[in-house]
C-alpha cells in the first residue's frame, strides 16, 4: 500500500481509486501472460501431427490446436468408444501424480474415425492447467515397422559379413592343413 501513496499524491485521488487502477493493471497483465502462454503451447508442433493442448482442471477446454470448437466448453462428459472418459482420467492424473500417461481412443487430425492414442499429461497447479500431448498407436506400428526394417536389413548384412569372413577364416586354416597333408602323402 506504502508504493500507491505517491501514485495517489500524483494523480490527485484516493487510494482506493489507485489500488483499483492498480489491480486493473494487474489484471490485464495477467490476461496478456495467460493468453500469450497459451497462444505458445498451442503453437508448439513436432511430427507430421503432433501437437499439445491444454484443458483446464475443471474439465473446461481452454486450447485445442486442432479441434477449436471445443475451446470455453466442458469436456467432463466426452467419453471415448470404449467409454473412457478422457478429460476426467486426464484431470485424475494431474491431481494424483503431477503428470501420467492416459490411453484413449481419439479421431486423428484430419480423420474421424478414432484410433488408439496414448497421451501424456501434466498438470500445471498455480494456473490450474493440464497441458496435454499424444501420439497414435498406428503412427507408433509404421514407426516400428520401418525401425525393424532398417535393423533387419543391418542385422542381414552383418550376419552375411560374418559368415564371409569366417569362411576366410576358416579357409586359412583348412587350405594350410590340407597342403601340409598332401605333401606329407607324397
Amino acid at each position: 500500500a506504502v508504493f500507491l501513496l505517491p501514485a495517489a499524491l500524483w494523480l490527485g485521488r484516493g487510494w482506493t481509486e489507485v489500488a483499483l487502477l492498480a489491480g486493473s493493471v494487474v489484471l490485464v497483465l495477467i490476461v496478456e501472460l495467460l493468453n500469450s502462454a497459451i497462444e505458445a503451447v498451442t503453437a508448439l508442433r513436432y511430427g507430421k501431427e503432433g501437437y499439445f493442448w491444454i484443458n483446464s482442471l475443471d474439465g473446461i477446454m481452454i486450447a485445442h490446436p486442432m479441434k477449436p470448437a471445443m475451446n470455453g466448453t466442458s469436456q467432463l462428459e466426452l467419453k471415448d468408444p470404449n467409454g473412457v472418459y478422457i478429460f476426467r482420467e486426464m484431470i485424475a492424473v494431474a491431481r494424483k501424480s503431477g503428470e501420467g500417461f492416459v490411453d484413449y481412443m481419439w479421431p486423428k487430425p484430419g480423420f474421424d474415425e478414432p484410433v488408439m492414442k496414448f497421451s501424456h499429461v501434466v498438470g500445471f497447479e498455480p494456473w490450474g492447467w493440464v497441458v496435454g500431448t499424444g501420439v497414435y498407436s498406428d503412427d507408433l506400428a509404421v514407426l516400428f515397422r520401418g525401425t525393424a526394417i532398417r535393423y533387419g536389413v543391418l542385422i542381414g548384412f552383418a550376419t552375411i559379413g560374418l559368415v564371409f569372413f569366417a569362411y576366410l577364416v576358416v579357409r586359412s586354416v583348412v587350405n594350410p592343413i590340407n597342403r601340409l597333408k598332401g605333401a606329407m602323402q607324397d
